[in-house]
């Protein structure tokens, strides 16, 4: 078992997140009983390893909220809704910062803050959506991030649309979306979207707040599938986004 917590971001940042991460040593067993200590190598085969933060490469969602917190008291992954959204959003942060270091600019992120939501309490860091019309690849969004990134606390970033990114501080909410997609005229390439060379925004943002008492009731009448699907989704999470205010870019 590891540190409860790890600073993950080294460069120009300082981000603090609890690792509750388990090492599960007989995963390796195979049919016979051994394992890969078993293995003979020649002397001079060389064996790489590469290790990556849980939250880059496994989040599922498979407990409600109180298996989940049970799972916290024990210091194991809630794997729950809330933890996954969240690991998405670290996740996308991180290769943010990536290609920010391999073209040599500042990644600028504040400590993140731990929330707690239907008891669960987990890391909550700036809510960023990557879509694949903006980025499909890490080698994709190196040529899309150009400059320096400051992203503070609360802060939400989604990218909807094919762009290119300099230099941009961002205090709230900011969505890059191309509307000549959205019509789905795929014979048509459209140019990227082109941000200035500095861009500073700040505006009051998406908020997201706990939905403190919530009742599920399961006789309750919605007027449509969608009014129903909105109901559950605040019911197993156990927060709302609050959408007070946004800038959106557009072609």
């Amino acid at each position: 078992m590891r540190d409860n917590t790890q600073t993950v971001m080294r460069d120009n940042t300082s981000i603090v997140i609890p690792n509750n991460s388990t090492i599960n040593n007989s995963i390796c067993n195979d049919k016979k009983g051994n394992n890969m200590d078993d293995i003979n190598l020649y002397d001079i085969t060389n064996v790489g390893v590469t290790e990556l933060d849980r939250c880059l490469c496994f989040s599922p969602v498979k407990n409600n909220s109180i298996n989940a917190y049970k799972k916290i008291l024990n210091n194991i992954h809630p794997e729950c809704m809330f933890s996954a959204e969240t690991d998405l959003y670290y996740s996308n942060c991180r290769f943010i910062q990536l290609a920010c270091i391999y073209n040599k600019k500042k990644f600028i992120l504040d400590e993140i803050p731990t929330k707690t939501f239907n008891g669960i309490s987990y890391f909550l860091p700036p809510k960023i959506l990557i879509e694949p019309e903006f980025s499909f690849t890490l080698t994709h969004l190196i040529k899309k991030i150009k400059g320096n990134i400051t992203i503070k606390n609360g802060a939400t970033l989604w990218l909807k649309a094919n762009a290119i990114i300099t230099n941009l501080y961002l205090d709230g909410t900011l969505i890059i979306e191309n509307k000549t997609y959205k019509k789905k005229n795929y014979d048509h390439i459209s140019l990227p979207i082109i941000l200035d060379q500095n861009v500073y925004i700040k505006n009051k943002g998406y908020e997201i707040v706990p939905t403190n008492h919530f009742y599920y009731n399961k006789q309750k009448k919605f007027s449509d599938h969608i009014e129903q699907n909105i109901y559950e989704n605040i019911q197993i999470r156990g927060y709302n986004i609050i959408k007070k205010e946004a800038l959106l870019i557009t072609n």
